[in-house]
C-alpha cells in the first residue's frame, strides 16, 4: 500500500465513510482524498482552470448621420475589470484595479505544510457560485468523544475570484451521528483564520504552523464547551424557556396589520416546536434529550437540515445550504444557541 493509499485508508473509518457522502459539501465537490499536495487537490477537484482581468466597457449607442440604426461605440469603465475563466470566458466578479489575481492551483499552497506534518489530509475541493468561490476541505487530527457521540475535526479552506471573500481557513467539526455542522466559536477560541497570500515558502511554513497552533487551541477549547454542554441536565421546560430567548417575538411594524404579526408569531411557534421535538427525537438524540448537548444539536439539525434553503438565480440548493451552515443564517442561529446554553 503506497503512502498516498495510506492516507486514504486512515481517515475513511467504517463510520466516517459511510457518512462522507452526506456532508453538505459532498454534491459540489470532488473527492481528493490522497491527494499529496494542494496543487494535486485542486487537479483532482476538476479546479485546474485559470483567470484573468478583463476590461469592462459599456456600449453606447451614438446617432448616425443618416437617420438609420444608431452605431455603438463601446466606452471602457476606469479602474474596473471583470474576473474570467479563461477556460471558458464565464465572468466570475467584477473587481478593481489593484486587485491582485490567484490562480487555484496558487491558492492553498501554504496548507501543504500543515498536511507534512502529518496532522491533516485533502477530503474534498469543490466550487460554488459557478467558480466564483473555489474551497478545499480538509480532515485535521483525531476524533473527539462526547458521550457515545465521535466528533470528527475538519477545515474549510477558500477562496473568492470575486474579491468578495479573503483567502482563509474555517475550523468545525462534524458529529457523526447526524452530521451536524458544529461550526461554534467563543471569544477565547476563533474559528476563522485569514491567511494573506504569499509565494514565499518560509512564510508559508511560518503560516502552516500558525493555523495548527490557532486549531489546535480551538478544538481543545470547543471540547471543552461541547463536555460542558454533555454534562449540563435539561428540563422541558429548561429547553422552552431556553427556545423562546434563541427565537424572541419579532418587532412587527403597526402599519403592517394584525395578520402578519400572527403570521410571523406563528412561524416562530412552529419553528419552536419542530426544534424541540429535534431536542427529544433528532439522530442521535434519544438517550441524551435530558443534556444541554442535545439541546444544541436539536438546534443545529434544525437550522443544518430541516431548515428550507432559498435559491437563487446561478445556483443551486446544496451550495447555498453549505454557505449557510458555514458563514450564513444557520451558523448565526447555531452561534446564538451555544452562547445562551454556555453564559
Amino acid at each position: 500500500m503506497t503512502d498516498s493509499e495510506q492516507k486514504t485508508e486512515r481517515i475513511r473509518t467504517d463510520s466516517e465513510r459511510q457518512v462522507l457522502r452526506k456532508f453538505p459539501w459532498a454534491r459540489i465537490s470532488k473527492d481528493v482524498a490522497g491527494a499529496e499536495s494542494a496543487e494535486d487537490a485542486i487537479i483532482l477537484g476538476g479546479l485546474d482552470w485559470k483567470v484573468e482581468k478583463k476590461p469592462i466597457f459599456v456600449h453606447h449607442p451614438v446617432s448616425d448621420r443618416g437617420g438609420e440604426m444608431p452605431a455603438i461605440s463601446p466606452i471602457e469603465v476606469p479602474d474596473k475589470f471583470a474576473v474570467c475563466r479563461t477556460l471558458d470566458d464565464q465572468p466570475l466578479g467584477v473587481v478593481g484595479n489593484s486587485y491582485e489575481l490567484i490562480q487555484n492551483r496558487e491558492c492553498f499552497g501554504f496548507f501543504d505544510g500543515v498536511v507534512e506534518e502529518g496532522v491533516a489530509d485533502y477530503i474534498a475541493a469543490g466550487q460554488m457560485r459557478n467558480g466564483s468561490r473555489i474551497f478545499i476541505v480538509s480532515r485535521f487530527g483525531e476524533s473527539i468523544h462526547i458521550g457515545g457521540d465521535e466528533l470528527v475535526k475538519y477545515m474549510v479552506l477558500s477562496s473568492s475570484h470575486d474579491g468578495s471573500a479573503a483567502l482563509m481557513v474555517q475550523l468545525m467539526m462534524y458529529r457523526l451521528v447526524c452530521v451536524n455542522g458544529l461550526t461554534g466559536e467563543s471569544k477565547h477560541a476563533r474559528s476563522v483564520v485569514r491567511i494573506r497570500h504569499t509565494r514565499n515558502y518560509q512564510i508559508q511554513l511560518t503560516q502552516a504552523r500558525r493555523v495548527i497552533g490557532i486549531a489546535d487551541t480551538y478544538y481543545r477549547h470547543m471540547e471543552k464547551l461541547y463536555r460542558q454542554l454533555f454534562e449540563t441536565p435539561m428540563t422541558k421546560e429548561d429547553n422552552l424557556a431556553f427556545l423562546h430567548k434563541l427565537l424572541p417575538p419579532k418587532k412587527v411594524d403597526d402599519s403592517l396589520g394584525a395578520a402578519t404579526k400572527k403570521t410571523s408569531d406563528t412561524k416562530r411557534l412552529n419553528t419552536i416546536d419542530a426544534i424541540n421535538t429535534l431536542i427529544a427525537h433528532g439522530r442521535g438524540n434519544a438517550s441524551l434529550s435530558d443534556t444541554a448537548w442535545a439541546t444544541y444539536n436539536g438546534v443545529v439539525e434544525y437550522y443544518d437540515w430541516k431548515q428550507k434553503s432559498r435559491t437563487r438565480e446561478g445556483r443551486n440548493r446544496d451550495e447555498v445550504k453549505f454557505e449557510s451552515q458555514m458563514t450564513g443564517s444557520a451558523a448565526n442561529h447555531k452561534q446564538r444557541a451555544l452562547e445562551l446554553l454556555t453564559s
